[in-house]
């Protein structure tokens, strides 16, 4: 049996220690990255603390909702898994929180309302340019563009946030400002990978990664349009892979789902992986007709 504890009473050093103890720790999984994203979150918690499932909410008009924070791809359990109790972690899950949509690394729970996700990884043995890949490179390399790794992270950050809120409204929304925490805690953990792209000296996109446990992450980039007709984008890519491959590291693209994404992804033989969506609804009456109200007021 475990119980609930709120973030505010969980040791990061010790809650780190856990996560490092798994089978396979996750990036997403550690304090600080979850500090970062996590409007607030708790974890049901063993006793002897030999395992942990961290929950990421929000509360709206009183009502304690899971969900999925930016920039966070999925939620997982750390330490020793194998003690857990799906059945009952479950039945503590829906008890706790009414509302949610939870993103899981695998498949643990038996929620009705289940959807399956992707995202890409890639392996030294598996990386494979595509003819794509291949045209986009030859191009920036006869290009007056030029690669640089180490850039300031905070100037990239507020330079791919600056060219993605253009494109994408959820960047000119708070959400965003979930990047800019999450670069500065990776920045003071040592762990912080970036790749930028310059033309005459100045700075016009990039790429922001995390280095953690035998893993790079491709957090995100952007680029300006020039520099984007001119394969930037892929010459950074292939840059921040073969650097992650000369270290006998892992690569893995992160967690969008835009099919667009996907596609890039894939132009470097990135592969799919599967994470799970649950979602319920069991709100009180009240609530579920304001929320049907407020979307029949944006229509």
């Amino acid at each position: 049996m475990g119980k609930w504890i709120h973030q505010s009473k969980i040791n990061r050093k010790d809650w780190d220690t856990l996560v490092k103890k798994s089978k396979f720790p996750s990036v997403f999984s550690f304090a600080y990255y979850i500090d970062a994203t996590a409007e607030d979150w708790c974890a049901y918690i063993d006793d002897g603390f030999n395992y942990a499932i961290p929950v990421a909410f929000i509360k709206k008009l009183g009502i304690e909702t899971v969900y999925p924070p930016f920039f966070h791809r999925a939620m997982g359990p750390v330490g020793s898994i194998d003690k857990i109790d799906w059945e009952d972690f479950q039945k503590e899950l829906l008890s706790r929180f009414p509302r949610g949509s939870y993103h899981f690394e695998d498949d643990y729970l038996t929620i009705e309302d289940k959807e399956k996700l992707v995202y890409q990884t890639l392996t030294k043995r598996n990386f494979k340019l595509k003819e794509i890949a291949k045209r986009n490179l030859k191009k920036f390399e006869k290009s007056d563009f030029q690669l640089k790794v180490n850039v300031d992270g905070e100037d990239l950050t507020s330079l791919i946030v600056s060219h993605l809120s253009e494109k994408l409204d959820l960047y000119n929304s708070s959400n965003s400002n979930s990047i800019f925490k999450l670069v500065k805690q990776a920045e003071m953990e040592g762990s912080l990978v970036t790749v930028g792209i310059k033309k005459g000296g100045a700075l016009v996109g990039g790429l922001l990664a995390i280095h953690s446990e035998q893993t790079i992450l491709y957090l995100k980039g952007a680029c300006s349009e020039e520099a984007m007709n001119q394969g930037g984008m892929y010459a950074a890519m292939n840059q921040l892979i073969e650097s992650t491959f000369e270290k006998n590291y892992s690569f893995d693209f992160g967690g969008s789902r835009i099919e667009g994404v996907r596609f890039f992804n894939t132009r470097f033989s990135g592969s799919d992986e599967v994470y799970y969506k649950y979602t319920w609804e069991n709100g009180p009456i009240w609530f579920k007709t304001l929320q049907h109200l407020r979307k029949w007021i944006k229509k």
